[in-house]
């Protein structure tokens, strides 16, 4: 039996999709996700603001691509939108990922 979580088969999928891709997609790739990384510390949306439901998606590519980010202001931005909702809880796994990768 499977105890997987959705993001950890998530984190799976995406790292072997990486390992088929040549160094120059995966270069491509990682430019366009940081590309999308707002001043904020924030993942934006298709219109270019700060968006909480693409974040945790850029954690996730930032994540399986080694990308540096800011987990610092990532964390504040993540923090002011605590009390408003409860994703949180489904970001920190991400987030905590991120933050090891890039120490």
């Amino acid at each position: 039996m499977d105890y997987k979580t959705i993001s950890l088969k998530m984190l799976d999928t995406l790292q072997q999709g990486k390992k088929k891709l040549g160094s120059e997609a995966r270069k491509r790739m990682a430019s366009f996700v940081g590309s999308q990384l707002t001043g904020n510390g924030a993942f934006m949306d298709k219109t270019g603001s700060d968006d909480l439901y693409y974040t945790p998606f850029g954690l996730m590519l930032a994540f399986v691509l080694q990308l540096n980010i800011n987990t610092m202001l990532t964390g504040q931005w993540l923090e002011n939108r605590t009390p408003k909702c409860r994703i949180w809880f489904t970001v920190l796994p991400l987030f905590a990922a991120v933050c090891y990768v890039n120490c």
